[in-house]
């Protein structure tokens, strides 16, 4: 019972990562080409996971399996731990025969997302942390260090600059008025996410994902590299190109892409190459609708595709390391700033304050 209400309330505690979903593929796909029945394998799998969810998970789709479902069916009634990709791959898998080769290129495919999700939040780790570093150390400064400074120059009548001034009174609403400060701030917090969670909100910040600089580059070319590696998994293993389009569109967390694809799928689906469409979407660049011509014209656009992944993640991982080698002194210079400031407006008028006594 508390852990269906914590699965409702709060799904965020109870969620798979995709390191272990792309655990469960490679095991299963180790396995099966080791010769070992798929339920045994789900089984084995289940009682070596560590996550309560998983073991479930793995519990229900032995059960399903044993009552003669076929394993698509059985774990496309799990969306949280297996995506429509995962599902539609592996029918396609159990219709060709390849079912293992299948799951090996879902762990591949699941272990390159998670391993460009971590390469991009390592990068922005830093620079967080000392922002959040310096939040923290402002707002002790001005609640518990600014009102006995502010003593001191009182009692001696010193002569402050402006900044102190500012500084002086911004700390005295702080200490007088913080619940209104933590008011605001939830209040701004909550706001921003229910404005995200509208359509125009989401709008907005899906085009701000692709239009920021250096961070905005990064993104569009970590989503080219999924639509082309996950195309390209789809079509190697059968899918339709029209159903592939579709479900590539629903794996990618953006809407601006989701009905790109979408629009590219409903023409492919009247008799259009898959390359006018994306040639006329400007969201989608050159290069994507070039290499989309020559897998229409060698007839191995999964192939194609692929080249296209590969080429997409070697390019984002070089600008990943560039962001973060100009981070490190962009975030050096910040803090000299601050420091400079602090300098200015509290140590300045206490040096000449202890000068003149």
């Amino acid at each position: 019972m508390a852990r269906s209400l914590v699965q409702q309330y709060l799904p965020f505690l109870t969620n798979v990562s995709i390191r272990d979903k792309a655990f469960v593929a490679r095991q299963l796909a180790t396995m099966l080409e080791s010769g070992i029945p798929l339920a045994q394998s789900v089984s084995i799998i289940g009682v070596q996971a560590s996550n309560d969810i998983m073991q479930e998970t793995m519990a229900a789709i032995v059960h399903d399996l044993e009552h003669g479902l076929n394993f698509s069916t059985a774990i496309g009634k799990h969306p949280r731990l297996f995506s429509r990709v995962f599902v539609s791959a592996v029918r396609a898998g159990e219709a060709s025969g390849r079912l293992d080769s299948v799951l090996g290129e879902l762990a591949s495919q699941l272990e390159k997302d998670t391993d460009a999700t971590s390469k991009i939040k390592g990068a922005l780790m830093y620079p967080a942390f000392i922002f959040g570093a310096m939040i923290v150390t402002v707002v002790i400064m001005m609640v518990k260090i600014v009102p006995q400074l502010e003593s001191v120059f009182m009692e001696n009548n010193a002569q402050l600059p402006f900044t102190t001034t500012v500084i002086m009174s911004l700390s005295r609403s702080m200490v007088a008025y913080w619940w209104i400060y933590l008011i605001a701030v939830s209040f701004t917090v909550w706001g921003l996410g229910f404005y995200l969670k509208t359509d125009s909100g989401r709008e907005h910040w899906n085009t701000l994902k692709i239009r920021m600089p250096i961070i905005g580059t990064i993104n569009k070319g970590n989503y080219m590299a999924r639509f082309a590696r996950t195309l390209s998994m789809l079509i190697a293993s059968g899918v339709p190109i029209i159903e592939s389009l579709k479900i590539v569109a629903d794996s990618i967390d953006n809407d601006i892409y989701r009905e790109g694809l979408l629009r590219v799928a409903y023409d492919v689906s009247r008799g259009v190459p898959i390359s006018v469409p994306l040639q006329r979407d400007k969201n989608f660049p050159m290069i994507v609708s070039q290499m989309a011509i020559v897998g229409e014209q060698t007839g191995k656009m999964d192939e194609v595709f692929s080249k296209l992944a590969h080429y997409y993640e070697g390019q984002t991982e070089d600008k990943i390391k560039g962001m973060a080698s100009l981070l490190e002194p962009a975030v050096l210079v910040v803090i000299g700033l601050g420091a400079a400031f602090v300098v200015f407006a509290i140590i300045m008028p206490l040096y000449n304050l202890t000068s003149v006594m």
